[in-house]
């Protein structure tokens, strides 16, 4: 929807107003809720929760266009990771195992705006960050289609509840469901009610 906005100002300050008015109008945020995909579409989301110096949770939910949930997983590192290295790690592991379970074509949401701008710009580092997302970028490669957008942590709260439930196991294999643990079942219902 556009905002018609009638100028009678001959003034420049009143161009520029309406310059600036319209950029504003016009600005696209990230959604601070869920928003499910369009239809036929799949989105990951993904997050990392960290014990400094202990461990890492890594957690990853995959939804249909009606937000139901295709596949979760909730993984622990017995190594800390800085906060972006352990949300590449959890992208690499979620769509190896999406990739695993059938599925090639999806959307990755994460809430660090740097990681997303690393990967869309494919700007790989001499880092041990720039190399995790090379692995990222090739794990992405071998998909049929993935795209990786940001949104804020309001919106991403599923997989940061999953990474934090990840935290608290005592297995070093990651624990794939279909579902979803029932201690983060009010989040889901609440993503819900914003589709």
């Amino acid at each position: 929807m556009e905002l018609e906005r009638n100028s009678t100002s001959a003034n420049s300050s009143g161009s520029s107003y309406d310059s600036m008015w319209k950029y504003l109008w016009n600005l696209c945020l990230p959604p601070k809720t869920f928003s499910a995909p369009a239809t036929d579409a799949l989105k990951m989301n993904l997050d990392a929760a960290i014990i400094e110096g202990v461990c890492c949770g890594l957690g990853m939910v995959l939804r249909n266009h009606k937000g139901e949930i295709l596949m979760s997983a909730a993984f622990r590192l017995d190594h800390s990771l800085p906060p972006e290295d352990a949300e590449v790690e959890a992208a690499c592991l979620g769509i190896q195992r999406a990739r695993d379970a059938g599925f090639r074509v999806f959307t990755l949401e994460f809430d660090s705006f740097l990681l997303v701008h690393h990967v869309q710009k494919r700007l790989v580092l001499p880092s041990y960050l720039g190399t995790r997302i090379q692995s990222l970028l090739m794990e992405m490669d071998d998909c049929s289609f993935v795209d990786c957008l940001h949104v804020f942590r309001e919106a991403n709260l599923v997989a940061h509840a999953l990474a934090k439930f990840a935290l608290n196991l005592d297995v070093d294999e990651p624990i794939l469901m279909e579902e979803f643990p029932p201690s983060i079942s009010g989040l889901v219902a609440l993503d819900a009610l914003s589709i």
